[in-house]
Formats: C-alpha cells, sequence, structure tokens
C-alpha cells in the first residue's frame, strides 16, 4: 500500500482521528492528544467524544464535516490544501473530487459561524483552508 493510501485510512475509536503527516505536524506544534479539548473562540471541539459546541450548544455535524475541523483545529493557523482535507476525511481508496471539500467547508461554516462574524474556517485562496 502507497503513503497516500495508508495515510487515508482513519484510525476508527482512538483518541484523536488525525493520521499520517498531519498528526505529527500537530503533535509537533504542541497540540497534544492527551487533552480532547481545543477551543477556538466560543467553539469547543472535543477529540475524545467527537463532539463541537458552540457557546453551549452541540454543533451537528456529519462525521466527514468533523474530521475537516478536527484537522483544521489540530492544525491551527497552518493552511491545509483540499488533498490533505480529502486525506483527513477519506477511510477508503474512493475518489472524491475537491468540490466535496469545497461543499463540506461551506456546510461546517453555516454550522459552526454565525452572521456578521468572521468565517471560523477561512480560505486562503489557492492553497487551501484553515482556522486561526
Amino acid at each position: 500500500m502507497d503513503e497516500n493510501k495508508a495515510n487515508r485510512r482513519v484510525a476508527r475509536g482512538r483518541g484523536s482521528h488525525l493520521h499520517g503527516p498531519l498528526r505529527r505536524q500537530a503533535e509537533k506544534d504542541g497540540y497534544e492528544t492527551k487533552n480532547p479539548e481545543i477551543e477556538i473562540g466560543p467553539i469547543t471541539l472535543n477529540t475524545s467524544s467527537r463532539v463541537v459546541v458552540r457557546d453551549g450548544d452541540e454543533v451537528a455535524l456529519t462525521p466527514a464535516e468533523y474530521a475537516i475541523f478536527e484537522s483544521l483545529a489540530m492544525n491551527r493557523g497552518r493552511v491545509l490544501s483540499k488533498e490533505q482535507l480529502l486525506d483527513a476525511i477519506h477511510d477508503s481508496d474512493s475518489y472524491a473530487g475537491p468540490n466535496v471539500i469545497e461543499v463540506m467547508v461551506c456546510n461546517l461554516r453555516k454550522k459552526v459561524g454565525h452572521n456578521g462574524e468572521e468565517p471560523v474556517v477561512r480560505t486562503r485562496r489557492g492553497y487551501g483552508y484553515f482556522v486561526k
């Protein structure tokens, strides 16, 4: 199995669901998997229960939306390409195009954001997405 296919496998039921290069980089940057909560402004992401809470209310995310948000949160401040985010959500060898990521990020922004605020998930045109 080549490295890209191996990196697409998502470890289910074990702590953080990041894998491969994204997980190694997040750990290198000091995001310890022992603390399951990541706070981004009014949003709390719990990596052990896979729950996202905003202002005390749980945000209903699909597993793929959660995987994207977790990847971005664990790599906070770092721009992740659509391909890196595809790697984070796929646990099979099936192919999905980059527009799938665009749609999921759009849905994620609607679910975790509020009108009139800067988006939590931001775009770096031509490069990818990041969380500040």
